[in-house]
């Protein structure tokens, strides 16, 4: 991957998005979009849906995705203007 011209990193598409170990996780609460960043899913979804649970709420809008290929291009390509 470029940016202005110069190499950021190689590798396969494994070896791209396999460099990190973010996870997104996103849901609805009181109307309002919650955008979650963390190493430990299965922590956080487990907090997540124990609260839920004992309030007798639903997690709505739930997803829960790794970057792709194309977020880590995007993030690697990004002029520092843009960030």
């Amino acid at each position: 991957m470029r940016r202005e011209g110069v190499i950021v990193r190689e590798g396969t598409p494994a070896d791209l998005t396999g460099g990190t170990k973010e996870t997104e996780i996103r849901y609805r609460r009181d109307g309002h979009e919650v955008v979650l960043r963390t190493e430990e899913p299965t922590r956080v979804l487990n907090e997540l849906t124990a609260e839920a649970l004992a309030e007798g709420r639903e997690l709505e809008g739930l997803s829960v995705r790794r970057p792709t290929l194309e977020d880590i291009y995007l993030l690697l390509t990004a002029s520092e203007a843009d960030e």
